[in-house]
């Protein structure tokens, strides 16, 4: 199982290449603006030098062929090709990339020549995170591994005393009034010799080996680390990073499902479908907000998609110039929004309560949809000047995880908390199946951690499932917190669980069912080798002391005890091991027919 699992771990390290192709980009072209960046002849025409993947720096330039592995984490500035994400993500199907888009370091280059611009050093890339975080998960123990070590160690001393005990007894009296049962026994046997019978000695020694080859300490010791070694490699080979084998066994027993919606629920890419303002034009209320986020917030869904719709109002260097804004002092509050002096003046962006909070103002009177995500702009001295209007699509595939996960996992409640209106909260809750009392909005940040507390103190044990910097909070103070992310950031370092996925991936909630399906087999496979390991003891213990001889007859030889001991441990590894044939990796060209059957389960 260990042999395996490392070679998971090498087939980690070894996807990306020990040299790249380094591009010498002598006109500027990966910094222009004019569109040559796209150009991928333009590229072909510069210079390459292969150097070792360490070597490579974030800004660096590199050259992918066809059929070959990419080097580094980065952003295709030139070309067109499908990768094979699958020994990252997971996700079998290949994905067509093209300039503008992200790429993993040990992804494959199918058909097309791309150019990348570094975002990671060769040294610091995302499957060298990857392998960093499942060796350090294999070494964490899980709660009922320190069970086991606590009876490997006084097990250890009962055999040596039981051993002795077995002696002595056969030793001084045993073999004088058991001898008729044993020469039945030694006639019986294959052999048929006597030979071992001619001393009170021999016998006794022959009992007394046989307790010590037949003892198995090793299916106690190995009956955890090795269902935590399988589980967690299985896991990291579908894109999801478990830190440890406590953190299996916490997510074994959930019950309780707390979710939080933007970026979560939703797919995390909001646009922006109105602007309103009665004091300033649309371009004016969206660059105060845009420029107050791209200094704070710039990860944020909500915050990414102002600054997009901001710079598609962009017609030039000139209007770039007279509309520069001059930002200063700026701080993000998760959960309400952030504020700053634009132009010298405190503006705040965010939910009504806080803009009003932070420069003061009323309310607005225009009217929207309640599936609306409304975000307040407003400036100290004028008030609430204006609205903007986002609308973000659910997963298509969370209402079925949700029912599965219900049905086949033992999840009796699920919550959906968030920091959005309660009438937009209310509708995304009934879209996926929750119910209205437990789709809650208007939450900040420590009121989600307070709720899920609460939960706690009436013994729930409660995984938290989000996405960004204000879920942090929530996700340390759940029993498992789950981060859904592109890499390592904030939330990643609070959760316990990451799913590795693209920023616009819609198999998160399938990984996040493969998560507490793998947690599932591997504890209970791991309390399968408990129990065979305790009962095999217990069984062959009495065998291997002679006690069953007088009553039925039964005995062991050295030899037989020896095979019994190393077949003990062979049927925990066996049985570690067949976790990977529950949970088989799927391979391109299957996806399609794995998600039909998963719809129809």
């Amino acid at each position: 199982a260990k042999r395996r699992a490392t070679r998971e771990l090498r087939t980690l390290g070894s996807l990306v290449p020990q040299t790249s192709r380094l591009v010498f980009d002598q006109k500027g072209v990966a910094r222009s603006k004019d569109g040559d960046a796209q150009s991928l002849a333009v590229w072909n025409d510069f210079d390459t030098l292969t150097i070792e993947t360490n070597d490579v720096r974030p800004g660096d330039t590199v050259k992918i062929l066809p059929g070959e592995s990419i080097p580094v984490d980065g952003v295709i500035v030139a070309g067109e090709s499908a990768v094979d994400n699958s020994l990252i993500t997971g996700e079998s199907a290949l994905a067509r990339k093209a300039a503008g888009d992200e790429v993993i370091a040990g992804t494959i280059n199918y058909d097309g020549t791309l150019v990348v611009r570094a975002t990671s050093s060769g040294a610091e890339s995302t499957v060298k995170t990857m392998r960093d975080f499942v060796e350090a998960a294999q070494a964490r123990d899980a709660p009922v591994q320190r069970l086991a070590d606590s009876i490997c160690g006084p097990f250890v001393y009962l055999v040596l005393g039981l051993s002795a005990s077995t002696f002595l007894f056969w030793e001084t009296f045993g073999y004088d009034f058991f001898k008729d049962a044993l020469v039945n026994y030694s006639y019986s046997s294959l052999d048929g010799t006597l030979a071992w019978l001619s001393s009170s000695s021999s016998v006794a020694l022959k009992f007394a080996v046989n307790v010590l080859v037949v003892a198995c300490p090793c299916a106690l010791g190995l009956a955890t680390p090795t269902s935590v070694l399988v589980g967690t490699s299985l896991a990291a080979r579908k894109g999801v990073l478990i830190r440890g084998g406590d953190v299996l066994e916490e997510l074994a027993k959930v019950d309780t499902v707390v979710l939080d919606k933007t970026g979560t629920v939703t797919e995390g890419l909001p646009s922006v479908v109105s602007i309103s303002s009665e004091r300033l034009s649309e371009k004016e209320l969206i660059g105060l907000a845009a420029s107050l986020e791209s200094n704070a917030s710039a990860s944020h869904p909500i915050a990414s998609a102002i600054i997009k719709h901001y710079e598609s109002f962009a017609t030039g260097e000139m209007d770039e110039e007279e509309d520069k804004i001059s930002v200063e002092d700026v701080e993000y509050i998760p959960g309400k929004g952030v504020k700053g002096r634009c132009n010298g003046q405190m503006t705040a962006v965010g939910s009504l309560a806080w803009v009003k909070e932070a420069v003061g103002g009323g309310d607005l009177q225009q009217e929207y949809d309640a599936n609306h995500t409304l975000v307040y702009v407003g400036v100290e001295g004028s008030g609430t000047l204006g609205c903007i209007a986002l609308l973000d699509s659910i997963r298509p595939e969370v209402k079925g995880v949700l029912e599965r996960l219900q049905s086949n996992q033992g999840v009796k409640n699920i919550y959906m908390l968030s920091g959005d209106r309660q009438s937009v909260v209310s509708i995304v809750g009934e879209a996926i199946g929750i119910e209205a009392s437990n789709a809650i909005g208007g939450l900040s940040p420590f009121d989600k951690s307070d709720y899920i507390e609460k939960l706690k103190q009436k013994g729930h044990s409660v995984v938290m499932i989000g996405d960004g910097i204000n879920d942090t909070v929530a996700l340390s103070e759940a029993n498992v917190g789950i981060a859904v992310s592109g890499g390592m950031d904030a939330a990643s370092d609070a959760a316990d669980i990451i799913l590795l996925n693209e920023k616009a991936g819609r198999r998160i909630f399938v990984q996040i069912e493969e998560a507490l399906e793998i947690s599932s087999t591997t504890f209970a496979k791991i309390k399968q080798n408990l129990a065979w390991a305790l009962l095999y003891n217990a069984f062959s213990l009495p065998l291997a002391t002679g006690a069953l001889l007088p009553p039925f007859g039964l005995a062991l030889d050295p030899a037989l005890a020896g095979a019994m001991m190393a077949g003990s441990s062979l049927t925990v590894l066996i049985n570690s091991l067949s976790i990977y044939g529950l949970h088989p990796v799927e391979s391109v060209g299957n996806n399609e027919k794995s998600q039909m059957s998963r719809a129809s389960a």
